[in-house]
């Protein structure tokens, strides 16, 4: 090409035009070559090198510049996965009863127990949304519980069955415990919030102990016409000083409204079976409030 004048860009802008003097293309363009004078001679890519062999050039070093960053960003992600895992020091920081420095199970355990006020129910243990008859004697006159994951109001009963069990006054029990859940929890369905409740209860409620366990139901039920999950486990431990070496526990998790979700939770050691079936009882004669 050796008339001067203005030509469709060769770089390919639509609608512009880029000027060629002969010998060289312009750095600038215009979108009106009618009325645009041509630009002043400027240094810049020679005939033997046109514009558009100069822009394909540019356009493959973006593409190359590019292809290095995904890399270099691929690259600092491994990394990471390798690394924040024994920075938190487990494996995984979601995994209940973990080593790690941010634990789920912990979400709703910090601090005292929440103290929105509770309706006064005769004759009923009672969460804000859950109630069931009171339990007689052995078992204790109803307290608050600030370790259940998730649970922001936490009221139950509990039935000794071994006194000092570790030589530091501590007594292993029976249990009846129900619990509000925290709110936005990232729960999608009782099932979900049962599921993830029972192991974090593993987790928080057995120490460092070893505990094994042995789901023996898990389904879906339905309490007060609300849709709820019910998980029944054995577990199976042994814990220095502790005559039971294993414990049923029973988990089930209500839909109470939208995304309201409450628990009710049973735990009765092998060596106090007979408490079992007031378990049970206690459970068939559960409330939902919405």
């Amino acid at each position: 090409m050796s008339i001067a004048g203005w030509y469709p860009d060769p770089g390919g802008q639509p609608g512009k035009f880029r000027y060629w003097n002969g010998q060289t293309w312009s750095e600038q363009v215009t979108d009106n070559p009618a009325s645009t004078p041509p630009p002043p001679l400027a240094a810049g890519p020679t005939a033997a090198t046109p514009y558009a062999t100069q822009s394909r050039k540019r356009n493959t070093g973006w593409w190359i510049a590019g292809a290095i960053g995904v890399l270099v960003i691929g690259l600092v992600i491994w990394g990471l996965t390798r690394v924040v895992p024994t920075l938190t020091g487990g494996d995984n920081p979601w995994d209940p009863g973990g080593n790690a420095t941010f634990d789920i199970c912990d979400t709703g355990m910090t601090g005292p127990v929440s103290t929105p006020a509770i309706p006064t129910r005769p004759g009923q243990v009672s969460t804000l949304h859950l109630s069931y008859p009171t339990l007689s004697t052995p078992w204790n006159s109803p307290s608050t519980d600030n370790r259940v994951p998730f649970g922001t109001v936490v009221v139950g009963q509990v039935a000794t069955d071994q006194l000092d069990y570790d030589g530091n006054g501590n007594n292993w029990v029976s249990s009846v415990i129900l619990a509000d859940l925290a709110s936005g929890d990232g729960f999608s369905s009782a099932q979900n919030a049962a599921e993830l409740s029972y192991r974090c209860i593993l987790g928080k409620f057995y120490g460092d102990n070893t505990v094994d366990s042995k789901v023996v139901t898990s389904e879906a039920r339905t309490v007060d016409g609300h849709t709820a999950w019910y998980i029944e486990g054995q577990l199976s431990f042994s814990v220095p000083g502790l005559t039971a070496t294993g414990e049923r526990v029973i988990v089930l998790v209500v839909n109470v409204s939208n995304d309201t979700y409450s628990m009710y939770y049973g735990s009765v050691p092998n060596t106090s079976e007979a408490r079992l079936p007031e378990v049970r009882a206690a459970l068939k004669g559960l409330t939902v409030y919405e």
